[in-house]
């Protein structure tokens, strides 16, 4: 190591050590809340809960609490440091498990009573379709979650949300651009009838807002393409 003209190399020293010794109290703090932690969650598995994976989670932070605190005795904190996070252990999955079941179990319920419903004498046909529609809308939530349970339990959790994010918006997008054509299908269908009366400013305006819904035909699908150009990687696939 080298010094400043005039340092005084034992005051780097003693600062060095006062650095390992502050580093040495936060780490053992940390152990200390983790076993404490630790202790909690045999409780709650104790009385039933199933809290498997969040105390393997809790085992691996202290395995790497410990590790950390060999490191500053070693000379290479920083060093890991900047590895912490690249292994440190998945957090708080049995809670995320159980949030994600409780919403399963949840739209099961509403399923059920929506179903009993179209059982009920004399129902009227658009009540019906009505009922038929937010059923099919129910199970594709439920069908969500419970793929979300799976992802979770193979610590993909992140990579699914974002997975799901882009599907979302691939629907949206099929959305709008199927409820484009079906106002072009109408606007064609109008300047046929407008045209058949000779109703030629009738079709001039027509024609307008029929070119002005390819112009947001061709927005809408330019700015999905912009998108996967500057977004092209798979999600789901290992970087």
């Amino acid at each position: 190591m080298k010094f400043k003209s005039g340092e005084n190399p034992l005051d780097e020293d003693q600062r060095m050590i006062e650095r390992k010794r502050l580093a040495r109290i936060e780490v053992r703090k940390a152990i200390r809340l983790q076993k404490n932690k630790l202790a909690e969650l045999r409780k709650g598995i104790s009385n039933g809960q199933d809290l498997s994976d969040d105390m393997d989670s809790c085992k691996g932070e202290i395995e790497l609490l410990m590790k950390e605190l060999k490191s500053i005795e070693e000379g290479g904190h920083t060093t890991f440091l900047n590895a912490k996070n690249l292994i440190s252990p998945k957090k708080e999955i049995s809670s995320k498990k159980k949030t994600i079941k409780d919403s399963i179990n949840e739209i099961q319920i509403q399923i059920k009573e929506l179903e009993h419903k179209l059982y009920e004498p004399k129902l009227e046909q658009h009540v019906r379709d009505k009922l038929i529609k937010t059923i099919s809308e129910k199970n594709a939530a439920k069908l969500d979650f419970e793929e979300e349970l799976q992802a979770v339990r193979q610590y993909n959790h992140t990579r699914f949300l974002e997975a799901r994010e882009e599907n979302r918006k691939s629907n949206e997008l099929e959305r709008k651009l199927e409820d484009i054509e079906d106002q072009k299908k109408n606007l064609k269908r109008d300047i046929l009838e407008a045209m058949d009366k000779n109703q030629r400013s009738i079709v001039k305006e027509l024609k307008n807002k029929l070119d002005d819904l390819d112009v947001q035909k061709y927005e809408l699908i330019n700015s999905e393409f912009q998108s996967q150009e500057e977004n092209p990687k798979d999600p789901f696939l290992e970087e």
